[in-house]
């Protein structure tokens, strides 16, 4: 206790000390210190501040890289394309245009092998896919006023359309008024028909084969004819056969009928 009361003591005895103010030298050299400090923590604190910056912005730049490849490929994917690794752009003038034609007939080529074509029998002709739509438009050149010479008569016979995909046709000997044939060529669908009653009989053919001149019409169930043939004959006019299948061992027809048909306007 007493120890703690010459402490106390020491205190009051020198109090007048702590109450002294430090002399302006010992405050300048006491600012110059801290100044110095603060110089050196300045700099260390500014290069943290702008390396922290420079990291956000790499940082933020990153992120927004990421979501938008990571939307693209979501993108093509919804496509069913794959996602590219690199993209780079092509200027026109980069290309070689026989480099470019080869890139177009492989394509061509590629989209042809997923449409094949089916040929058929030897016997069969293909058919455009255009002329399907309006196959009685290719037959343009059936339409008109004929003529031709049978059994010591003279006949005449007159295609016209009544309709879109309609054409009718009568054969008559010359001198009457009633026909002979009636004839009709229809379309129902994509499929296209010919009827006649040649012979007193009714039969209804279907078509078999179709080109820009010649359209092939065939009824196997008929006694006869069996087929239909038209055939442009350019300025000549047209040939009509009426036939029996030709048979496969011998390559002809088993029975047939033709007729020449001449325009009215070269007589």
């Amino acid at each position: 206790m007493a120890n703690k009361k010459d402490i106390f003591q020491l205190f009051r005895d020198n109090k007048h000390k702590l109450q002294e103010a430090p002399s302006p030298r010992a405050w300048h050299r006491l600012e110059q210190r801290l100044d110095a400090s603060r110089q050196r923590r300045r700099p260390l604190a500014r290069t943290l501040r702008l390396a922290a910056a420079v990291v956000a912005v790499v940082v933020l730049a990153s992120l927004i890289s990421l979501l938008a490849d990571g939307r693209e490929n979501r993108f093509l994917a919804a496509n069913g394309k794959a996602a590219p690794a690199v993209l780079e752009d092509l200027r026109h003038t980069d290309a070689d245009p026989y480099e470019l034609q080869t890139v177009k007939v492989a394509q061509q080529a590629q989209q042809q092998l997923r449409r094949p074509i089916s040929e058929g029998t030897t016997s069969q002709k293909l058919i455009p896919a255009n002329q399907s739509p309006a196959a009685t438009s290719t037959l343009h050149w059936l339409e008109g006023q004929w003529m031709s010479s049978r059994e010591g008569k003279t006949w005449i016979e007159t295609w016209r359309r009544t309709g879109p995909t309609t054409l009718e046709g009568s054969s008559t000997p010359e001198g009457q008024y009633q026909p002979a044939e009636q004839m009709r060529i229809s379309q129902e669908g994509r499929q296209l028909y010919f009827s006649t009653d040649f012979g007193g009989k009714s039969a209804r053919y279907t078509l078999l084969a179709l080109s820009a001149d010649e359209a092939i019409f065939e009824n196997l169930a008929a006694d006869f004819p069996q087929q239909a043939i038209f055939r442009l004959e350019g300025r000549e006019g047209i040939t009509v056969i009426y036939q029996n299948r030709p048979s496969e061992q011998q390559g002809t027809p088993t029975r047939q009928a033709v007729r020449q048909l001449r325009p009215m306007r070269l007589q």
